[in-house]
């Protein structure tokens, strides 16, 4: 079996925080000031980001985008920290091909069995079979 080697390298995170996104959106000038919400088919206590953000952020890396420097992105959410963490990455297919190192059947097999052993004293602890408790 020919194995494809990828090389993927994280070129870059941003951190968007998302605490002041609706005040930011309001940009009200009274201090003393309340938002209430109406979420329409939306889901209470999303955090949202600004595209017009986001758009400034890919921007900022344009040229290493379309140069191919930067090809992936991946985008998590942080709810400690309420913020996003944009990172970005390279992902390119390495030159060389790779060998697959030689398995011993029998060390796979064992594993194979182990696991199903496992996967086995797990079912019956589910189905509550499996009282090995002393009181």
């Amino acid at each position: 079996m020919k194995t494809i080697l990828l090389n993927i390298t994280k070129m870059d995170t941003q951190h968007i925080d998302t605490n002041y996104e609706f005040d930011n959106f309001v940009r009200s000038e009274d201090e003393n000031y309340e938002i209430d919400y109406n979420y329409v088919h939306g889901y209470p206590n999303a955090s949202l980001m600004n595209i017009k953000d986001f758009r400034v952020l890919l921007q900022e890396f344009d040229d290493e985008i379309q140069s191919g420097e930067i090809t992936h992105i991946d985008i998590d959410y942080n709810e400690d920290y309420q913020e996003y963490e944009i990172s970005l990455f390279k992902v390119e297919v390495n030159e060389g091909e790779r060998e697959l190192p030689e398995v011993d059947p029998i060390e796979e097999e064992i594993k194979a069995l182990e696991s199903r052993i496992r996967e086995l004293k797990n079912k019956k602890i589910q189905y509550g079979d499996d009282d090995d408790l002393p009181f």
